[in-house]
């Protein structure tokens, strides 16, 4: 399962961001019973705040119960951690929603923060079901990779991007909606994000300023506009720029590449880059592929060993790359067509057979 392709909420960004007021004070509490929560431990009710883990509350486990209970101003998110009032050093620990009402613990199956989940509120029984349901898509993406399915993983990864824009677009208006557009607004289109960014109130467009120039800066990338220069050190150490590649003569295509090693789904279209290139390098296509390997040796080695015979650069820094940031990349693979007698960007994202059918219709 790779990187960017997982549905976990970190804990480093989980941050309240204009949560809907409740009508004053309101009672909650937490209840769950669980033979691993045993006897004698202490509990530690955690919220997160400047990036620091401060405990609110601690019981002693009793009869295999953990209990909390008090009042709560308005949707916050909180963790329960065992014996560890740091949760990234506790046993066992998992976040929630903690908000007005009857919460309770309940065993998972899947990949929640340590295989619980709390459920019985409004926010709380959102996220549970979103996460089911992006569990179900991981499975899917994990048996095509298995099996080597290249459009099965595309279909998956299709499948999960269109859940996070369709649950964050329902649910801008509450926490958990703006907490997934936050950490996984990144994979979207430009303009999804822009368009629900939109229908938010001007206080959570305000906090999502970021996210919000990123968007504005990859619309910049779109086909029609005029391709960004860039620049970053070749296989021999010496530095290739971009614009040198298009305006060799030679050359009447240039397909910008972001792409690992590391990367499953950008190895599975080195075969596709392959045969496109040997059948148009010599009619005018070239590829400029910028890594975003961390390791120096994984780099060289999956160059060689697959003959990817274009040109190469990489600062092997993985995502710390100028490079990336000013073509909005946020996952790979991701390209862009670039004509080099205009200087603008005819195609993006060219993938599978899509690519070689583009550049026939071009070069043929």
């Amino acid at each position: 399962m790779k990187r960017f392709f997982i549905f976990c909420i970190a804990a480093a960004t989980m941050v309240a961001c204009g949560a809907p007021a409740q009508q004053g004070p309101a009672a909650y509490t937490i209840n769950g019973t669980d033979e691993a929560f045993e006897d004698g431990k202490i509990v530690y009710l955690i919220k997160l705040e400047n990036n620091e883990f401060i405990p609110v509350d601690t019981l002693t486990v009793e009869n295999n119960t953990i209990h909390f209970e008090g009042m709560v101003e308005e949707p916050e998110i909180r963790y329960i951690a065992v014996e560890n009032a740091n949760p990234r050093g506790s046993e066992l620990f998992f976040y929630f929603f903690l908000e007005a009402g009857e919460m309770t613990i309940k065993k998972t199956t899947g990949a929640r923060l340590g295989g619980y989940a709390v459920v019985g509120t409004e926010l709380n029984d959102k996220s549970y079901d979103y996460g089911k349901t992006m569990r179900a898509v991981n499975e899917s993406y994990d048996k095509a990779q298995e099996a080597g399915d290249n459009a099965g993983m595309e279909a998956a990864m299709a499948a999960y991007k269109e859940n996070i824009k369709t649950f964050a677009a329902a649910n801008i208006d509450n926490l958990l909606g703006r907490q997934i557009l936050r950490d996984y607004g990144s994979m979207l289109e430009p303009q999804e994000i822009l368009d629900i960014l939109a229908k938010a109130p001007q206080s959570v467009q305000e906090d999502f300023a970021p996210l919000k120039e990123n968007a504005e800066k990859a619309l910049k990338t779109e086909p029609g506009q005029p391709y960004i220069d860039i620049e970053e050190p070749g296989l021999n150490g010496e530095p290739i720029s971009l614009k040198s590649v298009i305006e060799n003569e030679a050359n009447k295509y240039v397909l910008l590449d972001f792409w690992a090693s590391w990367c499953g789904p950008c190895m599975g279209e080195v075969p596709h880059l392959l045969e496109t290139y040997a059948a148009y390098h010599g009619k005018g296509f070239e590829i400029y592929g910028v890594s975003l390997d961390a390791k120096d040796e994984s780099w060289r080695e999956a160059i060689a060993e697959h003959k990817m015979d274009w040109v190469h650069v990489s600062n092997v820094k993985y995502w710390d790359t100028q490079s990336r940031k000013d073509y909005a990349v946020n996952s790979i693979p991701s390209n862009f067509l670039i004509d080099c007698s205009t200087g603008k960007i005819v195609a993006k994202n060219l993938r599978g057979e899509a690519l070689k059918a583009k550049i026939a219709e071009l070069l043929d």
